[in-house]
């Protein structure tokens, strides 16, 4: 319970921080470095060692909507105080950082992804798009495994991210340099992508995936994902992340057709031929043969082109 109370007293803290009155726009005078001590105890505490301590902090602190009041932290500022800018950079990242904590694991996680406002989805894009003109790494890795975190078994929340020009930020992260080079960047956007074309929130008659799927095919996906996995042949865990973000696209005949003629198959194939006794390689590259297999004349291909047997 006393923990609880100190949890509870930097959640107020971090509030009188930020507090103006106002829902969204942050004061202009706020106090920084108040709420990196703030946030760094919040983080603290959702990261504590003791797994029923963190759990009952993520539960107070989604009690109270607090991964909206963090939220607040990625926007732009009106008036930017640049003596205090390294304190606001802190903020910026240790907001990715608790929204993470919060957001992770459990009942308690469940319920702060459900509470994550679309405004609070469209200052984390707009924050993002900044670091990646900026080329900020710092921010953009975090961001990437934010998203992935937020948008599984979360609707809402894949959509709103894909309203305010989300998929651009994971096809950037695959396209261009210095991001296409980073093997953890290019883990985390494959990672990013499957989250928001899965068909994973069962509490919801409808899901956006096919067109979230036909929008990321028109932007060129699937060439982009196949070149990640000739990027890194030998980094397993980035191939079998492309490969699972490729097996998600497959959900229709274009995409199927385009991963089939851009020579998706063979390399699946391949990778899972040197590789399969790498279980994730393995299961994203059966989880492809699988939902290629819908369409007849893949499915004869993949009994010529040495599939069938590796499955085997």
């Amino acid at each position: 319970g006393h923990w609880l109370e100190e949890v509870d007293a930097q959640l107020r803290a971090l509030t009188a921080c930020l507090d103006n009155g106002v829902q969204v726009a942050l004061p202009a005078a706020w106090d920084r470095a108040g709420t990196v001590v703030a946030m760094r105890a919040l983080h603290a505490a959702l990261t504590e060692a003791d797994v029923d301590k963190a759990a009952n902090a993520r539960k107070l602190m989604g009690s109270k909507e607090t991964v909206n009041v963090v939220a607040r932290l990625w926007q732009e500022e009106e008036e930017p105080n640049v003596a205090a800018d390294t304190a606001a950079a802190d903020a910026r990242l240790l907001a990715l950082a608790v929204t993470q904590a919060l957001c992770s694991g459990g009942p308690a996680g469940e319920a702060s992804r459900d509470a994550f406002w679309p405004t609070s989805m469209r200052m984390l894009c707009d924050a993002a798009k900044q670091a990646y003109a900026q080329k900020d790494q710092a921010f953009y890795l975090p961001f990437l495994t934010l998203v992935r975190v937020l948008c599984t078994r979360a609707e809402d929340n894949k959509v709103s991210f894909v309203r305010y020009g989300g998929l651009d930020l994971l096809l950037g992260a695959l396209k261009e340099e210095p991001w296409a080079s980073d093997r953890n960047i290019v883990c985390e956007a494959c990672g990013a992508l499957k989250a928001v074309t899965a068909v994973d929130d069962f509490r919801k008659d409808f899901s956006a995936s096919h067109t979230h799927t036909r929008a990321l095919v028109g932007k060129g996906a699937i060439p982009l994902l196949l070149q990640s996995c000739h990027r890194f042949p030998t980094d397993l865990d980035t191939v079998a992340a492309a490969l699972a973000a490729l097996r998600n696209l497959a959900n229709n005949d274009e995409s199927v057709n385009q991963i089939a003629s851009e020579g998706g198959l063979d390399l699946a194939v391949r990778a899972l031929e040197a590789h399969w006794s790498h279980p994730p390689l393995a299961q994203t590259a059966i989880g492809l043969f699988r939902n290629v297999s819908a369409d007849d004349r893949h499915k004869t291909s993949l009994c010529n082109n040495g599939a069938a047997e590796l499955m085997l």
